[in-house]
């Protein structure tokens, strides 16, 4: 797929895997929309990056995922690409795993996902076009005794 000029949302893009991806993606000529909870590492980034655009978004927090699709939209007129990156990570034995723990790695791994997925679908099924990249971890695969929260 050629990048150049398409319009991607990066999720969870203010450090790892979301960072590098949206840097190489800026690259590579696309007009990145960079998604995090810390609006100022955004802001940052933003001013490193080409014709983007910084959105702070909650991934628990339905009205600001829609905020950044209809942010996106506003200013491009359309989602090329989603890349579903943004996650967290807690390590505890699920007898020591704190409730809220649980509830916030689920709200950001899962349900953020698909709230995402969810607002930008409708965008591109109404322009019969669009890609969306869902992020995972090998723990998924591997699985392990304080992480089974998060795989």
């Amino acid at each position: 797929m050629d990048i150049k000029n398409k319009v991607v949302i990066v999720t969870g893009a203010s450090g790892g895997i979301g960072l590098a991806a949206a840097k190489e993606l800026a690259r590579k000529g696309a007009k990145v929309v960079v998604a995090a909870r810390s609006a100022d590492t955004l802001a940052e980034l933003a001013k490193e990056l080409p014709d983007s655009l910084a959105v702070p978004t909650d991934m628990t927090k339905p009205e600001e995922i829609k905020n950044l699709i209809e942010k996106t939209v506003e200013k491009y007129g359309r989602i090329d690409v989603l890349v579903n990156n943004a996650g967290i990570f807690t390590q505890a034995l699920v007898e020591d795993l704190p409730v809220a723990d649980w509830d916030r790695v689920v709200g950001v791994n899962l349900r953020g996902t698909f709230l995402c997925t969810r607002f930008t679908l409708p965008h591109m099924l109404e322009r019969g076009s669009g890609v969306i990249i869902n992020m995972a971890s090998q723990l998924g695969y591997l699985g392990g005794t304080e992480v089974a929260h998060y795989c």
